[in-house]
This record gives C-alpha cells, structure tokens and sequence, in this order.
C-alpha cells in the first residue's frame, strides 16, 4: 500500500522552515524533523539559506502582534496608523491569500513581485557576514509578572524557502560526520552532551568516527543549477495558482471544457515562458537540466530512500510539462535529446516513465503467444495465426479502447504469486472483469459486422458471430450444450469439466469448448462471484477467456 504524504510541498511557491523540517520526514530523510537550530547552522554558514525573510521593524511587529485582550502595558514605542502600517499588513495579507486564487484571483507573489510598498520589509540576499542570529530577531511585545513576553523570530520575521531546496537538504543530511560511543558509558555521555563532538584523543580513544562525503558532488551539482530548479518551480506554482480560476467551469464529471481548458493552455504557455525569461534560461538549457536531474534520480534511487527518488521524477515530469509548455516539443523529442543518463540500455527517460502501454502489450503478448501456440495450430481457418496476427489484435483492441486487456494480464502477474486472502479475492474478480471484457470485445466484433449489439445477452452476441453468415457456423453446438452454461444445479468447476470433456466440433472442437466456457464463466461471475478457486484454477480461466477474446477477434 502507497503511504499518504500528508505534509509533501513539492511545487509550492514559498515555504517556512517548519514546512521543510516536515518535508524532511515526508520524504524519509530523517526519522525526526530538523530542529530550527540546525537550519540555523546551515544558514549561518552558507549551506541551507532561505531566499525570503520579512523583516519588520519592531514597532510595527509589535502592532501587528497586539493582543487587545492583552492586560500588560506594550512595550514602547509601537507603530501609529499610516502608510508603513499599512505596507506591511497588506503585504502579510497579500502573502497568505496568494495560495487560494480560486477565491482572490490570479496574481504574482508578492515575494516575487517584491512592489516598491512593500520592498523595505523583504529580504532576499542573505551573505554569511551578515548573519543574525535567530534569536536576536525576536521582538519583545510587553512585561508580565513571570517576565517579558516576545514575538518569535518567525512571528517577527518569518523565513520562507523553495520546495526544491529539499534536494540540497536531503544532500547535506546524507553526508557529515557520525560518532559512536559506549552509550552505557555515563562520562563519556556527559561529555559529548556537554563540549558536542570531540576527538577520539580527548575521549581516551572511547570513540569511534567516520566521514561520509558521498553527497558532496552532487550537492555543488545542485547548486549550479538552482536557477533552472527556479523556473520550474515557478512554472509549477503559478500553474497550479491559474488552474484554480478554471476550477467553475467543471462539469458533473471535474472536466474542464474545450473552450476554457483552450484558455488555460494558453495561460500555461504563457507563464512557461516567462519562467524561462525570468531565469535567462532557453531549450537547450532545460534539456540538460532534465538530464542532470535523472543522474540524481538514478543515485537517489540506489542509495534511497525510494521517496527522494519518487520526488526526483515528480520534478522531473514538471520540468519536461514546463519545457513542452514553453516551446512545444513533443514527448518523444524530448526523450531522444536527453537521451541515455544512466547506465540502463534505452534511454534514461523511458526507464523513469516507463511507457505503461507498451509494457503491458510485451506482457500480454508474451502470454498470448505461450497459451495458443499448440492450441491454434489445429484450428482450421480463419483461425490459425501468425505474430502479425497478435500484434494487429493488439493494435485493435488500442484502437477501441480496450486497455483492460493488458491491465488484467498485469494485474494477474502481480497476484498470482501470493497465498494472501486479499490478493485471492483480487484475482477473482479480475477475472470476473475478463469476462465482462470479453464480451465488450464481442459487442465491437458486432459493430465491425455492422450489427447493433445493445439489447442481446453474450449468448444471442455469441450465435451472432458464429452463425452461418460469419467464418463458421457453432449455432448447433452452442444449442446443444446450453445447459452446461447454467450454474443453478451444479458448480462451475463441474460445468467446466463437463465442457472440457466434450467431443463434438470436429476441427473447431477447441473453438466450441471455449467460447461455452466463456459463457459459463461470464454467468457464473456475474451472478456469484469466483471466489471459491485456487490460484491455479483462476490462471487458467484467464488462459480460457484469453483464446476466447482471439476467438472472437478472429471472426469478426
């Protein structure tokens, strides 16, 4: 089961520090969240800095954060009515509803807008020799009898960081020294707790260290192209915010209209392009970009955590939907310009998006081909078939939509393995839905035929295909063997060995046993279910109702 990520920030625009240490744990970087103390330490030395900060003067923090239910006198001075009062209040208010466009409109951030009003309280340079500590930003509002009471650093000048800042985060944390000592050793814990790490001299040798530089390339890597993580997350952001004022358009159904989702496409292009303007960046540019970031997929997915590298692949995808938006170049053009990244033998694109029809159509022709290599070789015509033959059924059913066919073959692959009740049910029903898929296969071989199938049961849509007028004539044995498609009197692996022992048919003996076992197994699991057979047993219904689709696929 996929876990729920409940706290994952990819694709926001401007995220505070408590944001990012949840970000951490959502990703499993670390088991508990950064403290505010280590993101200070990266932003005093240059590692980890935010790329916004508000930073208000203290009178006017300390009207903002009055309390009118308040007893204590505040602390002088505080900010009077006027312009500057004004500036920051609407800048916060701008900054909070800039995230529900659906509500307020589509605008630009004003972070990124940074408008003259509210200029003066934002900060987006922060060099390591002017460095403030945390602390110190605090602001004392007023005196109480147990001491003086203080807004935040965040309250008073809150800190704001870009989602993609995770990926230089989950490098640092992977790297840096690791100490280990006899826990049970209480001098020693003193010590460690009291002066932090020492040598191995200082602690009598008691302890054992080792460095870990594994991340130090690609976090310089990183950084090189932090401004092409910029446009990309600015596309993904301002997107996302111009999507929300399409959101009345949507039908019954959540589908946007032709007209409006035109309008919208236009919007996306638009902002693709000024992502890439903005940064000073063009096609070629995120075309190495894509390729940098499978590099750092491929390493996050050896050394983990799987997360990191699921989150890799999402930025990748936004950066791929960002260049398409921008410039209009198709999927496959850009797959073959990236080209191969990693050591897979095709190119890096296709290994971490996989193309999932092609896939499962390998698969169901792989199974395909093993099932009905002895079965239909003596089958008379139209019957016989050659590989050309699967692959145009493939290409059939693609063409009518019918991409159940390879879900249920992948589907049955994943399940068939396991002994686990849920699974066994699963694969049950899969073939409940087989069945129901292959009598939507039929209703299309009517419709090549020119005939309506709506109204007949499987078994009328059956002597339809199979009548005189079609490439052979079964009618005579589909009335002869009815009752052996009835499940009232006896089981269905009864009826299926019934079926299995009949003799009549002559040539198209194998033609007549499985489409009435289709037929049973159809009435069968659209009235009770299949949950009563073995793995075994459900493998081969899937084997039964997969000839039986050729079969009909074949007459049409």
């Amino acid at each position: 089961m996929t876990n729920i990520r409940t706290k994952n920030m990819f694709g926001r625009r401007f995220i505070g520090p408590k944001n990012l240490s949840d970000y951490v744990v959502d990703l499993d970087l670390d088991p508990h969240a950064p403290t505010e103390s280590f993101l200070e330490f990266l932003e005093r030395e240059g590692l980890l800095t935010p790329v916004r900060r508000l930073c208000f003067p203290t009178e006017v923090v300390r009207r903002i954060r009055d309390d009118p239910r308040r007893s204590q006198q505040v602390v002088e001075p505080v900010e009077p009515d006027g312009e500057r009062l004004d500036a920051a209040v609407s800048l916060l208010d701008r900054v909070d509803r800039w995230s529900n466009a659906r509500v307020f409109g589509e605008t630009e951030h004003p972070l990124d807008t940074l408008d003259q009003t509210h200029r003066p309280f934002i900060r987006n340079d922060f060099p390591t020799t002017a460095f403030t500590p945390w602390k110190d930003r605090r602001v004392k509002l007023y005196e109480t009898d147990r001491g003086p009471v203080y807004a935040s650093h965040m309250q008073a000048s809150p800190s704001f960081y870009h989602y993609w800042q995770i990926f230089s985060l989950a490098a640092i944390l992977r790297s840096g020294l690791h100490v280990w000592f006899p826990l049970d050793e209480g001098e020693i814990f003193t010590r460690i707790l009291r002066e932090g790490v020492v040598s191995r001299d200082g602690l009598g040798g008691r302890v054992q260290q080792s460095v870990n530089l594994e991340a130090y390339h690609e976090l310089k890597s990183l950084r090189k192209h932090a401004v092409h993580f910029e446009a990309v997350g600015y596309f993904v952001a301002y997107t996302h915010n111009a999507l929300q004022t399409f959101q009345s358009y949507r039908d019954d159904l959540g589908r946007i209209p032709a007209r409006p989702w035109k309008k919208y496409l236009a919007r996306e292009h638009a902002i693709a392009q000024d992502a890439l303007r903005l940064e000073g960046l063009h096609e070629d540019d995120l075309i190495s970009f894509i390729g940098e970031q499978c590099k750092w997929w491929d390493n996050a997915r050896r050394v983990g955590p799987a997360a990191l590298a699921d989150e890799y692949k999402r930025n990748i995808r936004a950066t791929i939907m960002c260049l398409k938006a921008a410039t209009g170049l198709n999927a496959e053009d850009i797959v073959q310009r990236v080209g191969r990244k990693t050591g897979h033998f095709k190119p890096t694109l296709k290994v971490i998006f996989p193309d999932w029809v092609e896939e499962q159509r390998d698969l169901t022709l792989r199974s395909l081909k093993q099932w009905i290599d002895e079965d239909f070789a003596a089958l008379p015509s139209p019957f016989p078939y050659s590989a050309s033959d699967l692959n145009e059924f493939c290409d059939w059913l693609e063409e009518r939509g019918l991409y159940q066919f390879y879900w249920h073959f992948k589907r049955i692959v994943d399940l068939q393995r396991s002994n686990d009740p849920v699974d066994h049910a699963a694969s049950s029903a899969e073939v409940v839905s087989f069945a129901t898929l292959c009598e939507m296969i039929s209703n299309e071989v009517l419709r090549d035929r020119r005939s309506q199938p709506r109204g007949d049961t499987l078994s009328r849509k059956l002597k339809k295909i199979f009548n005189s007028n079609g490439p052979v004539d079964l009618c005579m044995f589909f009335d002869r063997y009815y009752k052996l498609t009835s499940t009232n009197k006896q089981s269905l692996s009864q009826r299926l060995a019934q079926i299995a022992r009949i003799k009549a048919g002559g040539p198209y003996n194998l033609a007549v046993r499985t489409l009435l076992s289709l037929w049973v197994i159809r009435n069968e699991g659209a009235h009770l279910g299949l949950l009563n057979f073995d793995q075994v047993k459900i493998i081969e219904m899937i084997r039964i109702l997969s000839l039986a689709s050729l079969l009909l696929w074949k007459a049409r």
